[in-house]
């Protein structure tokens, strides 16, 4: 399977202020970025306070795997805007789920323990990152662990005026 992670993070490595950062600090053309290769790509996945920090219509033509531990308190959840299901298990678990139902790309898009899980696991194919031009000072980081995983650098282009993409390869 292939599992793309996508983020955004300050020059100082970190994804957002606090839980309730807006993310304001990021461009319309990282916004659109981020649209533009999640919807490519078909399915994304997240952990429970990225998926309650986004707007419904983030999930528009985009089928989304929310990872919480209890996915009971879901139950009945109705997204008018994409397909939105939970699930719980180690990230080994979901990816058997989704080879199981024959998906072989997800968009994996955080938070910070939820990529770094997916990490630690060896799961993590490619890395698409944005580098925004803000040093936060402190933090959620998005990426973690203790493992020391080395990526190859693929291409990197100027998203706007002040950010880059750096996209990496296993």
């Amino acid at each position: 399977m292939n599992i793309i992670l996508i983020l955004l993070q300050s020059l100082d490595g970190y994804i957002a202020k606090d839980e309730n950062d807006d993310l304001s600090w990021g461009t319309k053309e990282d916004k659109q970025f981020f649209r533009d290769k999640t919807k490519e790509i078909g399915t994304m996945v997240m952990g429970r306070k990225t998926f309650e920090s986004m707007p419904p219509k983030a999930f528009s033509n985009r089928h989304s795997i929310v990872l919480t531990r209890d996915p009971v308190q879901y139950k009945g959840y109705i997204n008018n805007h994409g397909t939105v299901e939970f699930f719980s298990g180690a990230p080994e678990d979901l990816v058997e789920n989704l080879e199981g139902r024959d998906i072989k790309t997800v968009a994996l898009i955080g938070g910070g323990g939820v990529n770094t899980a997916f990490l630690e696991a060896g799961l993590v194919t490619e890395l698409y990152i944005t580098i925004a031009p803000v040093i936060l000072g402190s933090g959620i980081k998005g990426l973690g662990g203790d493992q020391n995983t080395y990526f190859n650098l693929v291409e990197t282009w100027q998203l706007s005026t002040n950010e880059v993409v750096l996209h990496y390869s296993i």
